[in-house]
């Protein structure tokens, strides 16, 4: 095999190609499986208490697209919903319950959790697990 590329020298460049195309295509296939972009209908649609993962599979687009930080309580409830009515992390003032962890053995329940400041705007959010 190795005598054959040297004797087309172009043919190694071709199947290296082919081989790098074809490897970024498996990773941005695996890639989109597990993210979605952000709407809003879809994240307050989603399911809740169940094994849905439509909310964690949006995460990252939310927090590119829409900055939570200053955000005011409105406009974060009007954005994504009321959030979850749970007594879970209570010291936070809105809870949103996003699904399991990505992985093969999911036993995690992932949740965004946010604390507003005095004047209600978002003031700190976080990842937290159940």
């Amino acid at each position: 095999m190795v005598r054959w590329l040297r004797k087309r020298p172009g043919t190694a460049l071709v199947l290296a190609l082919l081989f790098a195309g074809l490897a970024s295509g498996v990773a941005a296939t695996r890639w989109n499986r597990y993210h979605l972009p952000f709407e809003s209908s879809a994240w307050q649609a989603a399911p809740r208490g169940s094994l849905d993962d439509t909310r964690h599979r949006m995460l990252r687009s939310l927090l590119r697209e829409h900055p939570l930080q200053g955000m005011t309580r409105d406009q974060l409830i009007a954005l994504l919903g009321p959030g979850s009515d749970t007594p879970l992390f209570g010291d936070y003032d809105v809870r949103y319950e996003l699904g399991s962890e990505f992985g093969q053995i999911s036993l995690d329940r992932l949740w965004l959790v946010i604390r507003c400041d005095d004047a209600g705007r978002v003031r700190e959010y976080r990842l937290l697990k159940e």
